[in-house]
């Protein structure tokens, strides 16, 4: 035991370096390309394994120096979560999905809920140490990142058999090993029913036009200069620059909070589309054509819920999975409403490119269906995925709304805060639950 204590004091300072990296956008690259974070997380994990096998008293050293460590790193996420800064500036946050998904892959997740469980049991041993709250906060800043599918498939649905049972009386606990299980679950669900469905990537906004009905998979390619946009060939390349990447494209090369570091960066995104596309054909009511409309006029869904009927302006839909157990939804937002709210914030650069965006979408309205998503970042930043979606009646369940073009931008997740969505889960039960919000309402 002697030896493992060692390693892990020996670990413990290699952890408390990569946070020191990741404060520095430079270094936090490098050493992201070195995959220095992924070689952390799989020491850590096997010394996790070590500990929980040993049967011996210095079990309790070890799941100390076990939460610091997991604390080095994910420390950027602890401060900005319960700080009271309102600053923000997207070239100045970490990538923290990034490196989460690096970190946490190897299953240090099910660990630190083995790490949990003892502390719980043998509060003792700790002596007033305030580890168990260290490692409550860790967990529960951890949660949100679960649409980042290396993070979800790096946890398991049953963390630890019977482990609400042992702590329910625990005051504080009970919470984090209810949400984080719920979160993978309702993570792994969408990840394993749309694990043979393509979603496009694609930052060409006329890709859709070029590949109709092509859902096949391709290599992806990063505009080598601003490292900010990702076509699908040669070909959808020339065509953005063509239709506008060519105005934005020197701007995009200053701001570093937008650059696509990482080939897991392209997953990441993709994940977030992932999640869009199923929370999209399993949340929101389907849109019929006209020819299928009802009597009254208005369009309906397989399980009858009308829709309103049409309304003076455009809308948009917004998801809220910043919290992936709890979906804050409207899915009737006004465009004008939204623009002033959110877009005047964060759209920045990236403004003609969403506006471009809308104005395709608004060619074929019985058709189209805009939303906008948002997800954990790095608090007080989040990721804004704006999301022009396509409905095909003769599609599948799962594909009748499926991702033609997307705006990722990063902004602060106050913006999202300020509009009144309504909540709804979104665990392992999920189906069509449209009938769970005030469709005909909107937002103030």
């Amino acid at each position: 035991m002697d030896l493992i204590i060692s390693s892990a004091t020996s670990l413990r300072t290699l952890c408390l370096f990569g946070s020191k990296v990741m404060r520095d956008p430079t270094l936090s690259r490098r050493f992201l390309h070195r995959n220095l974070f992924g070689e952390l997380g799989m020491a850590l994990f096997t010394l996790a394994d070590m500990v929980d096998r040993s049967a011996t008293p210095g079990r309790m050293k070890c799941w100390e120096i076990f939460t610091n460590c997991i604390s080095a790193i994910t420390d950027p996420v602890h401060k900005f979560v319960h700080s009271e800064s309102k600053s923000f500036s997207p070239a100045g946050t970490t990538n923290l999905p990034l490196i989460l998904s690096a970190f946490l892959e190897h299953g240090i997740i099910s660990r630190a809920m083995h790490a949990l469980k003892y502390i719980k049991m043998n509060e003792w041993e700790f002596g007033g140490s305030d580890v168990d709250r260290l490692l409550e906060h860790i967990l529960r800043d951890i949660t949100p990142h679960m649409s980042v599918s290396r993070i979800a498939r790096g946890a398991t649905a049953n963390l630890y058999p019977g482990l609400e049972d042992d702590v329910q009386n625990y005051d504080g606990w009970s919470m984090v090993v209810t949400s984080l299980p719920d979160a993978v679950s309702a993570a792994q669900l969408v990840f394993e029913e749309r694990g043979g469905i393509h979603v496009d990537v694609c930052n060409n906004l006329k890709h859709s036009i070029r590949y109709e009905s092509s859902h096949s998979e391709y290599s992806v390619r990063k505009c080598s200069s601003c490292e900010c946009v990702a076509y699908c060939s040669r070909e959808c390349q020339k065509a953005d620059w063509d239709e506008g990447h060519k105005h934005e494209c020197g701007l995009l090369r200053l701001g570093e909070g937008y650059k696509l570091i990482s080939s897991i960066l392209y997953e990441i995104r993709r994940d977030q589309l992932t999640f869009i596309e199923h929370l999209a054909n399993e949340r929101l009511p389907l849109i019929f054509p006209p020819d299928q409309s009802s009597a009254s006029g208005k369009a309906r869904t397989p399980d009858g819920v009308s829709l309103p009927e049409s309304k003076p302006e455009a809308i948009i839909a917004l998801l809220d999975a910043t919290a992936p157990g709890i979906i804050r939804s409207n899915l009737h937002h006004p465009i004008s409403t939204h623009a002033d709210t959110i877009w005047r914030q964060i759209n920045g650069v990236w403004d003609g490119r969403v506006q471009r965006l809308v104005k395709r979408a608004a060619e074929r309205p019985e058709r189209t269906v805009l939303v906008e998503a948002v997800f954990e970042h790095n608090h007080p930043a989040a990721t804004y995925v704006l999301v022009e979606m396509r409905f095909d009646p003769e599609a599948s369940r799962l594909t009748k709304l499926k991702v033609v073009n997307s705006v990722f931008r990063v902004g602060a997740v106050s913006l999202i805060r300020q509009l009144k969505l309504k909540e709804g889960s979104v665990g392992s039960d999920v189906g069509d639950h449209s009938a769970d919000f005030d469709i005909g309402s909107d937002s103030e």
